[in-house]
């Protein structure tokens, strides 16, 4: 066992220097070009192939490669030095956080169901959420009535939309992951995904992108902007942004990789103009280009304002400010038609994609945020 699992991590390391390097980009045309490249990374600056990949290492000058943050476990144990478990937690589970978005006055969606592993204690100490917990199909059935006909629904523990998916109803029945269901089996189907997972689902109401943006964003997926906050000397501030724009028929903005064909582009904190987007040219491996036009509809990215720009960063120093505790978090907040909704915060916010959307590494800033 010990010897295979050495062999799968040998196997996959190997993989990955090699697609790097066979990997065709306008950056590093030649294979001779983009082997140094690669090994330069790994061996003096200690990046391996995906990142020096990601980050387009190949168009930037080595003297900037330090400059990036790679998001590994020391990048992790940052964030939890800085702040205690006990109020991470309060955005790091989803209901925890929507109850925390109602007691401060954050716009956020509607929570309507949670749905508990089998084996779940019905025991819930938060009176607001204690009445949205289906332990039953028959409990199931009277939340959810006739009041919506799209969901979102997403492990309560879960993170960058892994398990996420959404469900539309038509008439008497429910259409998610390829299914065609009642009610009652999409309950039955939550369940199984619980139990899988010994974790709690929960069900919100499914947003839909401001008119603005419908342009920039596949109709299956509303693509959130990213904004970073941090604390100093008690105070709120903003540090960088970007906004995620979705393509394709997926039902989440998670950009991950880059190998879901979604997109990432810096947003102005000034301005809230939009840069050009950043998305992979190939699914099996990130070959990060700009892409000036969103794929599907045609619109130009670049010069774009965002709507309600000013109510989004009001919203992410509101949101910090209601809890100085946690230093930095990076808040996912959709524009809708009524308005900014915060959909979650992130204690342990990737920089990977912000700094592709920024195309340049953020490691002295974070220096300073972690520092205080």
């Amino acid at each position: 066992m010990i010897l295979k699992r050495h062999f799968r991590k040998a196997y996959t390391c190997a993989r990955g220097y090699y697609l790097a390097v066979s990997q065709p980009t306008p950056d590093a045309p030649r294979v001779t070009t983009r082997l140094r490249g690669v090994l330069k990374a790994r061996f003096q600056h200690r990046i391996g192939p995906r990142y020096y990949s990601l980050y387009r290492l190949a168009a930037i000058e080595p003297s900037r490669w330090n400059d990036y943050v790679i998001d590994n476990k020391d990048y992790g144990d940052n964030f939890r030095a800085i702040s205690a478990e006990r109020y991470r937690t309060i955005i790091n589970r989803k209901s925890l956080f929507s109850d925390h978005c109602q007691r401060h006055g954050l716009p956020t969606p509607e929570l309507r169901v949670i749905v508990p592993p089998s084996t779940a204690s019905l025991d819930d100490n938060r009176s607001s959420t204690r009445s949205l917990v289906a332990p039953s199909v028959r409990r199931w059935l009277e939340l959810m009535g006739d009041r919506a006909d799209d969901l979102f629904i997403k492990p309560d523990d879960g993170a960058y939309g892994d398990g996420a998916f959404s469900a539309s109803r038509r008439g008497s029945r429910w259409h998610y992951q390829g299914r065609t269901t009642t009610a009652s089996d999409l309950f039955y189907f939550i369940r199984e995904r619980a139990n899988e997972g010994q974790m709690r689902f929960i069900v919100q109401a499914r947003i839909q992108a401001h008119d603005e943006l419908r342009e920039l964003m596949s109709p299956t997926a509303v693509g959130c902007v990213r904004i970073v906050t941090y604390m100093r000397d008690g105070q709120a501030h903003l540090f960088c942004a970007e906004i995620k724009l979705t393509a394709g028929d997926g039902d989440t903005d998670n950009f991950g990789l880059a190998a879901n064909g979604n997109m990432v582009s810096a947003v102005d904190m000034e301005s809230g103009r939009l840069s050009v987007g950043y998305a992979s040219h190939s699914p099996a491996w990130p070959v990060i280009q700009p892409v000036s036009e969103h794929p599907d509809t045609g619109r130009r990215i670049e010069g774009t304002r965002l709507p309600l720009w000013e109510a989004v960063k009001g919203l992410a120093l509101q949101a910090q400010r209601s809890l100085p505790e946690v230093k930095t978090i990076g808040w996912d907040i959709a524009i809708t038609p009524e308005g900014p909704l915060i959909l979650e915060g992130n204690t342990t916010y990737g920089l990977a994609s912000l700094q592709i959307a920024h195309q340049r590494g953020f490691r002295r800033e974070m220096e300073q945020i972690f520092r205080g």
